[in-house]
């Protein structure tokens, strides 16, 4: 499966792919991907190999041409029609503007291409503000005046 937005890709896991393969050992030994994410997000990414539709839970792959820059999960439904994303970039690709990138183009691609959907929710980690800044610039907006375990919640509406 490969998914073309403006200008990044979205892919699913190949194991018979050498680069997917380092790419998830990346993904298992960055510090912040484990501090801020599940840590079976490589578990996620390698369940879309077997997939050739987009499949919601499963995690997959975003590339820059042939670059494999990050990664994310439309994790569950977060209500009727709001969908919980998880995403990160691997530490050799951040702060370049990928992170904004993918929310901005991941994002536009979940709520054009499914009808249900009508609203992307972050939930970030207040002491994670690189991501809180790419959240902002991809237009989230902070929903939750509290926050729940050191968390707050952004979201992007369709339209």
């Amino acid at each position: 499966m490969d998914i073309k937005l403006k200008s990044l890709n979205i892919t699913n896991y190949d194991s018979k792919d050498i680069e997917k393969i380092e790419f998830i050992n990346t993904i298992k030994s960055d510090y912040l991907i484990n501090k801020y994410l599940y840590r079976c997000i490589d578990e996620m990414i390698e369940k879309s190999e077997t997939s050739e539709n987009f499949v919601l839970g499963y995690g997959y792959i975003v590339k820059d041409n042939d670059k494999l820059i990050g990664f994310f999960r439309p994790a569950r439904l977060e209500s009727k029609y709001k969908i919980d994303v998880d995403y990160g970039i691997i530490e050799k690709y951040r702060n370049k503007g990928y992170g904004t990138k993918l929310l901005i183009e991941v994002s536009d691609y979940l709520l054009t291409s499914f009808d249900m959907i009508n609203g992307i929710v972050l939930h970030i980690d207040n002491s994670n503000k690189n991501s809180v800044k790419c959240a902002l610039n991809a237009g989230f907006i902070k929903t939750s005046l509290t926050e729940v375990d050191n968390f707050q919640t952004y979201m992007k509406r369709r339209g």
